[in-house]
């Protein structure tokens, strides 16, 4: 097989492989699938391995996808600001009460996140590593009341008896012992 030969047959596959249909010269069977089954919707699962299986509708397609195969070491290199993408409608055909069951996983879901990042970024945060309960709640409240307007960051009180123009840097503080 001559170099140029080989360049058309090259050309032939990317050709195939870029269109929508099944890329030619391919055996399906040796496939392995590319998405989890779990993703698919429950009635899908039956058909998915078979010629007929289930092929969901997009609502809206986009293919600005540029990629780029060297020749010689099959390296694919996307273009900058390209993209494919698909937008299915992922709500099928729900009822009244599926669809309300829906919403309250998701509301589940949603609270579940917001308690797992709670207790990662603020009740046992890295710099709270090596501190007793007692430290730690110190300087959350010393925070709390720097929020509040009544510390100065350095830990010092402010002093209330002074008018608000002149509190802040270079205003009368008394030292917090």
């Amino acid at each position: 097989m001559d170099e140029m030969e080989r360049i058309q047959q090259w050309q032939y596959y990317i050709s195939s492989y870029m269109r929508v249909e099944h890329t030619e010269g391919i055996v399906r069977s040796r496939l392995q699938k590319v998405l989890l089954e779990r993703n698919l919707p429950s009635d899908a699962k039956d058909g998915a391995d078979g010629e007929g299986g289930y092929t969901p509708k997009p609502l809206v397609i986009h293919e600005g996808l540029v990629v780029r195969i060297c020749l010689n070491s099959s390296k694919m290199v996307f273009e900058k600001g390209t993209s494919d993408y698909f937008i299915y409608n992922t709500t099928g055909n729900r009822t009244p009460e599926e669809e309300e069951e829906h919403k309250a996983k998701q509301a589940f879901c949603r609270e579940l996140r917001a308690e797992k990042l709670k207790e990662k970024m603020v009740t046992n945060n890295a710099w709270m590593k090596g501190l007793s309960h007692e430290e730690v709640q110190k300087v959350n409240n010393e925070y709390q009341k720097w929020k509040e307007g009544e510390l100065l960051p350095n830990g010092l009180k402010i002093d209330q008896d002074q008018p608000q123009q002149q509190q802040g840097v270079g205003a009368d503080v008394a030292m917090d012992g």
